[in-house]
């Protein structure tokens, strides 16, 4: 589950729940303890991502990996520019 952790008193620019709610990933919203550098982190797993523009880096790349994962997991079959299909 991804971790979201942000300043008690923070308003960047970056709307974490709602692009989180968009790709269908479960989160959990926490309060940074005071004296934490960063005002926003996201931790999945073991990996810690901290800073505005981090972690707006990487929720375009949670975006792409999510759409990706989407669209090649489907029941869809896509004709390629040869005209293959995938029969």
């Amino acid at each position: 589950m991804i971790e979201i952790y942000t300043a008690p008193d923070y308003t960047g620019g970056l709307d974490l729940e709602t692009e989180l709610r968009e790709l269908g990933l479960e989160y959990r919203l926490l309060t940074s303890p005071p004296g934490e550098p960063a005002e926003v982190a996201i931790r999945n797993g073991v990996r810690l991502v901290a800073g505005q523009a981090a972690v707006a880096d990487y929720l375009a790349e949670l975006r792409y990996t999510v759409e990706n994962w989407n669209w090649f997991a489907s029941d869809s079959c896509y004709i390629d520019d040869s005209g293959e299909d995938c029969g």
